[in-house]
């Protein structure tokens, strides 16, 4: 009997451990910073470096540049998209992808563009800025028919801006959770999923939110962060250095 109240005592412990993991994965922390120093570093046209994924999902990959692009639509900066840059990248690489690799290897490691890198491919691209984003977590989940509970889709996310000279501007790190209603099996059938290798009653409750919607939200609200673009430095009277230097 003490045998299996241990191996019982263990298994609860287990499961515990697995929950408060899930919860943690669920809570990722978000932090969003700007260097103090950004409006010095003269950012105005700032490149799209396209999304690294470490499994190479160009539908990941996809996704997540349209739903930054529309979420820094309202953001006043010259953009060059995620295709325009490959595209660019590729002309300084006899029309491959070996440039583009190289750039998204670092940023799988790093977690930003390579200091070292970032000055000869700003030059490449005619930017002031490069901005890289990292997919750390990418999941989705349903219970089985047959079983209750919440269906969630998780996404976690890493930015990173640099400027032409390699230094680090603004970083984001974090991750949104899009829940379902609870799934309950014993809901009211709709109809019957019949196969060869799968009968199901099929019910008339929502699965899990779509990638899109969630990740979505989150870049969203990194938007609302990304720093603001420098205004002209203005001077005594109201000029401007510019208008110093024309008279």
């Amino acid at each position: 009997m003490r045998r299996i109240g241990v191996l019982f005592g263990a298994l609860i412990a287990v499961a515990v451990l697995a929950g408060a993991v899930l919860a943690a994965k669920k809570k990722a922390a978000e932090a969003v910073w700007t260097s103090p120093d950004y409006a010095n570093m003269g950012v105005d046209r700032i490149a799209l470096i396209p999304v690294a994924t470490f499994d190479n999902n160009f539908e990941t990959a996809n996704l997540v540049e349209s739903a930054l692009g529309a979420s820094l639509k309202g953001v006043q900066y010259r953009w060059v998209s995620a295709t325009t840059t490959r595209e660019l990248l590729r002309s300084h690489s006899n029309g491959s992808d070996s440039l583009l690799k190289v750039l998204q290897a670092g940023v799988l490691q790093q977690g930003r563009l390579d200091s070292l890198q970032a000055p000869i491919v700003a030059k490449m691209l005619g930017c002031d800025g490069l901005l890289t984003v990292r997919v750390d977590l990418w999941e989705q989940h349903s219970p089985e028919w047959n079983q209750s509970g919440k269906p969630y889709t998780m996404v976690q996310l890493r930015a990173a801006l640099v400027d032409s000279l390699g230094n680090l501007a603004w970083t984001a790190y974090g991750g949104e959770t899009g829940e379902g209603s609870y799934y309950d099996p014993n809901s009211g059938t709709m109809s019957v999923h019949d196969s060869d290798l799968d009968r199901h009653p099929v019910t008339g409750q929502n699965g899990a939110p779509s990638f899109r919607e969630v990740v979505s939200l989150l870049l969203s609200r990194w938007a609302t962060q990304f720093p603001q673009k420098p205004g002209p430095v203005t001077m005594p009277g109201g000029a401007t250095p510019d208008s110093v230097k024309a008279k």
